[in-house]
């Protein structure tokens, strides 16, 4: 049975952000990680820390997308700020202690599953079509037969198929944690020029990670060291510097 004692350490927090707290809807999913961070700074009497995605993954049991949907859940309800120091080398979580900017997210609309098509008044059969010999002109065409033509035919059932929105965050994420090497490359150059927000949608995304391909493929050959090096040169190069400028770099040494 477990038997928590004060004396083997706690975590400090203000009554007034524990009852703002209480009054915010968060998600499970997102309580978890939003937990870690203040167990991980406030518990060590730390304003912020940094933590990584697989310290994330051990701390709240949940596999890595599921904790970068979270993150970025709670980066829109600005319940966390996040920092990049050292060159994006370090990514620093703090909890936005200041509860009067925090924004609770829309309650879901549960949907009916299906959309039943347009009937006809009392499911009234389309009367048949009589034979004759005559020829319909615009002196014999009846009400009756004006009517049969204006119906409306019923409907196919319809799923509704929820789509949930793009999330550049979390595409950049895959990439950047990709085994492939070259792919991880791109990610990395995307995540250190915050692509994420001039990337509306997942068309978008692929289409700027298709236009670095070439170059991530020819710098997966090279070490660690020498993409760093070459990065900080084409940097100073160009404030619009790519992954081809690091390869003409490279290329010229």
């Amino acid at each position: 049975m477990a038997n928590p004692q004060l004396e083997n350490g706690y975590v400090r927090i203000a009554t007034e952000t524990y009852e703002a707290l209480c009054r915010i809807r968060i998600n499970g999913e997102a309580r978890q990680v939003m937990d870690l961070i203040i167990r991980k700074t406030y518990g060590f009497r730390k304003r912020d820390d940094n933590i990584s995605l697989s310290q994330f993954s051990v701390g709240t049991g949940l596999r890595r997308p599921t904790v970068c949907r979270a993150i970025n859940k709670l980066k829109q309800m600005n319940l966390i700020i996040i920092t990049q120091k050292d060159n994006n080398k370090f990514t620093l979580f703090r909890f936005n202690k200041d509860f009067d900017t925090w924004e609770a997210l829309p309650k879901k609309i549960t949907l009916p599953k299906k959309i039943m098509g347009i009937t006809q008044k009392d499911n009234n059969s389309l009367p048949k079509k009589r034979h004759t010999i005559d020829i319909d002109t615009k002196d014999n065409i009846t009400k009756e037969t004006s009517e049969q033509s204006s119906q409306i035919i019923p409907l196919k059932e319809k799923e509704i198929k929820i789509v949930a929105p793009f999330n550049a965050f979390e595409y950049i994420e895959s990439l950047r944690l990709a085994k492939q090497r070259h792919i991880s490359i791109i990610g990395k150059y995307m995540r250190y020029r915050k692509m994420e927000k001039s990337l509306p949608t997942k068309r978008a995304a692929e289409t700027e990670m298709k236009r670095h391909l070439r170059s991530a493929r020819e710098l997966a050959e090279y070490s660690d060291n020498q993409l760093k090096r070459a990065t900080l040169k084409a940097m100073k190069l160009t404030k619009e510097w790519t992954l081809e400028t690091c390869l003409k770099v490279i290329n010229k040494n």
